[in-house]
């Protein structure tokens, strides 16, 4: 279970990244 958290803490982190990214190169 501890394995899962961590995953969706990394899962966060890149779905926050990509939205920045997003916000700077509109597709």
């Amino acid at each position: 279970l501890h394995q899962l958290e961590d995953m969706l803490e990394e899962l966060q982190k890149v779905i926050k990244y990509r939205r920045l990214s997003s916000k700077f190169q509109p597709q």
